[in-house]
């Protein structure tokens, strides 16, 4: 199966917030390399992958060209920053580091944790004396 299919097909199944991916899988392989040489970006390598596998510099350098050929009419007008770039992470590009689900009792004695070790950084005077219990009587 067609990379750029599939990597459509990726694209709907974790919702991107973008069309411009398919905008760019309808672009015919000639519009896709047009682009790509105004952008000075390799048209044999970056015609055939997919608008989300690019780094954001190579997507920015593909929608300015996009903009000075005046193809905006090929993505239907997603032109915005925001569409080309935030609207098209995939998989395949690190979204950061993804924090591990805890309850929040966890993290409220983490978080306890955390205050006590700032707060008590230095020990207090009687740290390694044995403490008594107390049984209400008075200690002789």
């Amino acid at each position: 199966m067609n990379p750029l299919r599939l990597s459509l097909l990726r694209e709907q199944v974790e919702g991107s917030k973008s069309a411009v991916a398919r905008y760019w899988l309808c672009a015919n392989k000639d519009q896709r390399s047009a682009i790509c040489y105004t952008a000075r970006l390799n048209p044999e390598t970056y015609a055939e992958l997919a608008i989300t596998a690019m780094a954001r510099d190579d997507r920015e350098s593909v929608r300015q060209a996009v903009i000075r050929l005046e193809w905006q009419a090929l993505f239907h007008g997603c032109m915005s920053h925001y569409e080309w770039h935030q609207g098209c992470v995939s998989a395949e590009q690190p979204r950061g580091e993804r924090k591990e689900a805890t309850s929040h009792a966890d993290r409220l004695e983490r978080s306890k944790h955390l205050l006590s070790t700032l707060v008590n950084q230095h020990k207090p005077a009687n740290c390694g004396q044995k403490k008594t219990p107390i049984t209400g009587a008075a200690n002789t």
